[in-house]
């Protein structure tokens, strides 16, 4: 009797209650996909709270809200054709809200995906959602990986030789150098929030690295403001056109083209030479009458 009794009581123990999955409305693609998912494992933790097909059954139904409720509703209560398992309405909801053209969609959306200032985990995770419908091959997964990042970190991979690697390898180089980046932009200064990777490489110094100390006449040398009226040679300093990376970096965080600082653009900059245009007078010279009255005028000479 006792060892019936302890049979009985394990029996009856009930498995932990798992948290019930999202209501389900009306979306198609991966939402669908979800719901099913989240629903079939819930049913399965939980075999011994929901053991006949028909509580399984409704416990799916009650998940449902809106035109999927509505789409669901008649099939429940019909008397003829009238759903009686889970995969019945399962197939339903699939029949109804499923996208007809996944692989489409699919291309449509990594098409469209852009990296922006998101980590690279949560770009790859929306990455990795839709790529395998896509359908496409090893080498136009990369493409597409790699042709939707951030600037900052395609600029990071310009020194890497990608060709080399396969799929997993980019995925796992990207990481790398996304964990790197913004670990370098939290230890910075909060007066530097911006930080373009062409910072992190050496700078070429502007006159000749055989010098010990800034040849005489260069700018390293002059002290005080320059006078922007003053256009020697001294003071004014020569500007070359922007590399691709500093136009790029300048454009990205809003700098003026010029002077590389923020609040304005290149054509209203103040740190522009201003070239002062000196005043021509299209008057004639006086001539003096007195010279036209002497006998020994330069002009008319002597009569």
């Amino acid at each position: 009797m006792i060892q019936g009794l302890k049979s009985m009581s394990r029996t009856d123990t009930k498995s932990e209650k798992y948290s019930n999955s999202e209501l389900y409305i009306e979306e198609r693609g991966n939402k669908l996909n979800q719901f099913i998912f989240e629903l079939t494992s819930k049913l399965k933790l939980n075999a011994n709270r929901y053991s006949t097909p028909e509580s399984r059954l409704l416990y799916e139904y009650s998940r449902l809200s809106g035109n999927a409720a509505a789409q669901a509703l008649p099939r429940m209560t019909a008397q003829h054709d009238k759903l009686v398992t889970v995969e019945q309405l399962v197939a339903l909801l699939r029949q109804a809200f499923d996208d007809s053209d996944k692989q489409e969609t699919a291309q449509r959306f990594i098409s469209a995906l852009r990296m922006r200032n998101r980590t690279f985990i949560e770009y790859l995770s929306d990455f990795q959602q839709h790529i395998d419908a896509t359908e496409y091959d090893v080498v136009t997964r990369k493409f597409n990986l790699k042709n939707e990042l951030s600037s900052e970190l395609k600029a990071l991979l310009v020194q890497v030789n990608v060709s080399s690697l396969n799929y997993e390898q980019l995925i796992t180089k990207c990481q790398q150098l996304n964990s790197r980046y913004r670990v370098t932009v939290q230890n910075l200064p909060k007066s530097k929030a911006v930080i373009h990777p062409a910072s992190v490489t050496p700078t070429v110094p502007a006159y000749p690295a055989k010098y010990a100390t800034p040849p005489a006449g260069s700018e390293a040398t002059t002290s005080g403001p320059r006078d922007p009226m003053n256009l020697s040679a001294a003071n004014m300093k020569k500007r070359g056109p922007l590399t691709p990376e500093k136009r790029q970096h300048r454009m990205i965080n809003h700098l003026c083209l010029y002077c590389d600082k923020p609040g304005h653009q290149a054509a209203a900059c103040n740190s522009k030479p201003k070239v002062q245009l000196r005043a021509v007078s299209l008057s004639a010279p006086a001539i003096s009458t007195d010279n036209l009255a002497s006998d020994t005028s330069p002009v008319l000479g002597k009569v």
